[in-house]
């Protein structure tokens, strides 16, 4: 790993970690050996900002936007129907969560998007706006938090698609600061 910039980690069923990395792709560590390897592929970008593991495939969101790893037979799939629902702007993708139900929701530099994984359908997220999206967590009731580059933390209900809250800087300066990068869940 000397000189990587690591971006993103995940988890496959087999205890092999994927490391994301800016400047050399996509790295894989295989439990069963120790060894860290790059995975070479030359339908994967190498500049990589946020990887999502997700039953068998590898989520990979990068500067140009998103695509998808089958690791068993490393077939990578692009998903132009992804920039197709940010209304063709900036499609680039910087955090990937998979959800309980399933549904895969990708923060981009201008709003969130929405995989819907009974259809296979993306839908943007409209209530959260353009602004850039940094992080998503779930928390155990399903709520979906989101940490915005300016406009601080939104709490987003997926059953109806609704804002349930929203936490930013206030006059006096308390609550959250408006650019916030990252979230955890205690």
């Amino acid at each position: 790993l000397t000189g990587c910039v690591v971006s993103d980690f995940a988890q496959d069923d087999y205890g092999n970690l994927w490391v994301a990395t800016e400047r050399e792709g996509l790295l894989l560590h295989k439990r069963s050996s120790g060894n860290v390897s790059r995975y070479i592929s030359d339908a994967l970008p190498n500049r990589i900002n946020a990887i999502c593991y997700d039953g068998g495939m590898l989520w990979v969101g990068y500067h140009q936007g998103l695509c998808r790893l089958d690791i068993k037979s490393g077939t990578v799939r692009y998903f132009s129907d992804f920039s197709e629902s940010l209304g063709g702007m900036d499609n680039r993708v910087l955090d990937i969560f998979r959800a309980t139900d399933g549904d895969l929701y990708i923060a981009t530099s201008v709003g969130m998007i929405c995989y819907e994984s009974s259809t296979g359908t993306f839908y943007k997220v409209k209530c959260l706006g353009n602004g850039a999206i940094e992080n998503v967590v779930q928390d155990d009731k399903g709520i979906v938090w989101v940490a915005s580059y300016s406009s601080g933390v939104y709490a987003y209900n997926p059953e109806n698609k609704h804002l349930v809250g929203h936490w930013c800087v206030k006059e006096d300066g308390s609550v959250i600061p408006e650019m916030t990068s990252s979230m955890c869940l205690d």
